[in-house]
């Protein structure tokens, strides 16, 4: 089983107290160049699943090292939650390992410039940009369902990214 969360907070509460408990989750992967570049980033990342998942294993890669990982079947009898910062790089991953996503989960994405807000519930908020809103598109086009569920028992909300305009 995977779940594929988008989530530029990473690793915290909600994530490791929720979803990696009810889902019994082995590997959690976060998904980003920037930190699979960065060994201290890399790091702290690697060791905050020390501190709040005894069982779970946590690991940084790229884009690319994702895709290829995952499609070789390496994981293919574990439990894993995929978590990207950005909707591009779940794109990016899906085509570059030709993989089929179900289900995309998007947890919290902040406010910055050039970003509208796209979704709001009780303590998650979702603001894409221009490109985001692209590739979100692109990926429901592929068959991807695009949900907000901001912990694992909530009730999840669908988000039609055909409705939403800049």
């Amino acid at each position: 089983m995977i779940l594929y969360r988008v989530d530029d907070r990473l690793i915290h509460g909600q994530v490791t107290y929720s979803w990696v408990t009810q889902y019994s989750i082995d590997y959690l992967i976060i998904v980003n160049d920037e930190f699979y570049h960065d060994e201290f980033k890399k790091m702290v990342m690697m060791s905050s699943g020390d501190i709040s998942m005894r069982k779970t294993k946590v690991l940084v890669y790229s884009v690319e090292m994702a895709a290829k990982e995952i499609s070789s079947g390496k994981f293919s009898d574990k439990n894993l939650m995929l978590i990207f910062t950005i909707p591009i790089d779940v794109l990016n991953y899906a085509k570059a390992g030709n993989i089929k996503i179900d289900e995309l989960n998007l947890g919290d994405m902040q406010y910055r410039e050039g970003r509208k807000l796209l979704s709001k519930s009780l303590s998650s908020t979702v603001y894409i940009n221009k490109d985001e809103l692209e590739s979100l598109k692109e990926m429901q086009a592929m068959g991807v369902k695009l949900f907000q569920q901001i912990l694992a028992k909530s009730e999840k909300r669908d988000i039609d990214i055909e409705k939403f305009s800049f």
